[in-house]
């Protein structure tokens, strides 16, 4: 697993963010990044300052969780694949008992100029996770724990 850029600087770059911005976050876990692509050297992970606008402008509260926003990615405990675009990647990451950390990201088939981009960043109920397992494709083992 990569390793993940420390919360504080990684927390500076995302706030400093403007619109047309784009921060690499890093490269997804290999065998998460294959479930969409077999292409080598396609795992970057990218955030937009447009992206971070629109999830904050719909929710407010995850700026409060937006240390957590690579760790979401990068170290996931769930991956699902959306029900209503199959190139979308749902990441999980638990948070507490009632929620987990939920990251919408469209992840690009083929090399080229775009990247795997990260669409919405939100607080799911566990009952949402539970619910939609039947999409889930990858799950962490309990050796990977975190």
């Amino acid at each position: 697993m990569e390793q993940l850029p420390e919360r504080s600087v990684l927390l500076d770059r995302i706030r400093a963010l403007k619109e047309a911005d784009i921060l690499t976050l890093g490269s997804l876990p290999v065998e998460i990044a294959q479930l969409w692509t077999n292409e080598v050297g396609n795992q970057a992970i990218v955030l937009i300052g447009n992206r971070r606008f629109h999830y904050l402008e719909r929710h407010p509260e995850m700026y409060t969780w937006e240390e957590w926003l690579a760790a979401t990615v990068l170290d996931p405990d769930e991956v699902h694949r959306n029900r209503h675009d199959s190139q979308v990647a749902l990441f999980y990451r638990r948070l507490d008992g009632e929620h987990y950390l939920r990251v919408a990201v469209l992840m690009q088939p083929s090399k080229g100029a775009l990247l795997h981009s990260i669409l919405s960043y939100r607080l799911a109920r566990v009952d949402e996770v539970i619910e939609k397992a039947d999409r889930r494709v990858w799950k962490r083992k309990y050796e990977q724990a975190h």
